[in-house]
């Protein structure tokens, strides 16, 4: 039997837990779920949900900064371990736009082969891909 998959969350080390967790809820209305500690990992987290798609927060008692290659969104694709996440929306123009006027720190709209996106920073420099699929 084979076995069936289906993605369920992205985790995200954050400097900050209450200011991620308030930014994801302003920005793009993902909604806390559940708040969690776990000492043996000297870490605070939470779980957030958008729909069915999970962002489970971690910001640990001490962490180390983004290295400098990972403020560009490019520049981050030089290095291994996850590098973004993305959400996908109907009307990225109308997506552009509300992020925008939110104060999000954005890239310019690319449009390539099968999609158009662009990119926003969380408060710790992580990107956030917005796109939008070619039908």
């Amino acid at each position: 039997m084979t076995a069936t998959y289906q993605m369920d969350h992205v985790a995200i080390t954050v400097s900050d837990l209450n200011r991620s967790i308030e930014w994801y809820r302003a920005m793009f209305g993902f909604e806390e779920k559940v708040r969690f500690h776990k000492e043996d990992a000297r870490l605070h987290g939470a779980m957030l949900r958008l729909g069915d798609y999970g962002l489970e927060l971690f910001q640990p008692y001490e962490a180390e900064p983004l290295p400098e290659s990972a403020h560009s969104f490019h520049g981050n694709l030089q290095t291994l371990g996850v590098k973004h996440f993305a959400l996908v929306v109907p009307d990225l123009d109308s997506a552009y736009a509300d992020l925008r006027a939110k104060g999000g720190e954005l890239s310019d709209v690319v449009s390539g082969k099968t999609v158009r996106y662009f990119t926003v920073r969380d408060p710790d420099g992580i990107h956030v891909e917005v796109k939008q699929p070619y039908r």
